[in-house]
């Protein structure tokens, strides 16, 4: 119609845009599809990461693409490997830590067994210092009975030796 009207382009140009353009999508379509496929076998992965198994690789870094997709592979593998080094970490910690609490366990047994040796020895002491308080008191006793008879004694001897001295 516009050509008709005296503005436009030939046909001819109208073929050669769509030949170019059929051209163009026969050669960008299999590319498109590539990249499809690269996508959804990286969301696999990544799903299979997502539930734990830090094995797993992007396949596209492995075949060391350098588009942004065999980047984007290379950057999740190299995450997946740090957060697995970072794991594996923490167990060797969390072993050391039970390591440590069986140690302190046997130690906090060990205490008690000490303390439950001293408390025995604190009780022998506390009734040997009570039958030494018994004998001392005793011993007082008869040093005062000692201490009267003597005095007895005395008073008798100075008795007798006035009766001798009359």
């Amino acid at each position: 119609l516009a050509r008709v009207a005296g503005h436009g382009w030939p046909w001819s140009l109208y073929a050669q845009e769509s030949l170019v353009l059929l051209f163009a999508c026969v050669a960008l379509v299999p590319m498109l599809a590539q990249i499809v496929d690269r996508l959804r076998a990286a969301r696999a992965v990544l799903g299979e990461i997502e539930r734990g198994d830090l094995t797993r690789k992007v396949g596209g870094a492995a075949e060391g693409s350098t588009d942004e997709l065999g980047y984007l592979g290379v950057s999740v593998n190299r995450t997946t490997a740090a957060i697995a080094e970072v794991i594996r970490e923490i167990g060797k910690q969390a072993q050391g830590l039970a390591t440590m609490a069986r140690g302190l366990a046997t130690a906090a047994q060990e205490l008690q067994s000490s303390s439950q040796a001293i408390s025995i020895t604190t009780v022998q002491l506390s009734e040997g210092t009570e039958r030494q308080r018994q004998l001392i008191g005793f011993g007082r006793e008869d040093s005062e009975a000692a201490s009267g008879l003597a005095a007895t004694l005395h008073s008798r001897a100075r008795e007798a030796e006035q009766k001798i001295t009359d």
